[in-house]
């Protein structure tokens, strides 16, 4: 077994967003991956609360929002489908379009994902992620392939969701700067023998 990062503690409430930094290979992914509960920690306790929902292993479904490195979209798909197919159902088309709006993409929503640049993919995702309404988001390298107007996005929508009482916790290597309550962790490499 290999420890990836230790001591890590950090308490978030309402409205907050805790930066995530560290060099390649310090541990970042797996601990947002943990935090979201797609892997497991060998150690430790984690603890998520939204409102009356309170739990200490697994995710609440709905609460948390992933944002990571694979943006699971269907590539045959157009940008408006590929929305839909993770849409709640009580959700209308309009919210779906209004998504799109937001992260820039209402002119592309018909074609299909592979024609797309990865910036574009980014975006698409970055739609996903308001549609899930989740309290909590997760990104791991949310400006991944963005220019610098896509990273001003990232700012405008983690503002927007702190706002309106989100939480987000993020691991970048680029300076996202969101008008919000931020704080900052690094984690440190281990040596390896």
């Amino acid at each position: 077994m290999v420890t990836v990062f230790a001591n890590v503690s950090f308490s978030l409430q309402s409205g907050e967003i805790l930066m995530v930094r560290g060099a390649n290979g310090s541990g970042k992914t797996s601990l947002l991956r943990i935090l979201a509960g797609l892997t497991s920690a060998y150690n430790g306790k984690l603890q998520h609360k939204f409102g009356d929902a309170s739990w200490n292993i697994g995710v609440s479904s709905g609460s948390i929002g992933w944002l990571g490195h694979k943006l699971g979209l269907k590539q045959d798909l157009s940008a408006i489908e590929n929305l839909a197919l993770w849409n709640e159902k009580d959700k209308q088309h309009e919210d779906i379009t209004t998504a799109l709006q937001k992260v820039g993409l209402l002119n592309t929503q018909q074609r299909p994902v592979y024609t797309m640049s990865a910036g574009q993919k980014q975006r698409l995702a970055l739609a996903r992620l308001l549609l899930s309404n989740s309290p909590l988001w997760i990104m791991d390298e949310p400006g991944a392939n963005l220019d610098s107007d896509g990273n001003k996005l990232i700012e405008t929508l983690l503002q927007q969701h702190s706002q309106q009482g989100g939480i987000a916790i993020i691991a970048s290597h680029d300076q996202i700067n969101p008008v919000a309550p931020t704080s900052y962790i690094k984690l440190e490499q281990f040596a390896t023998a």
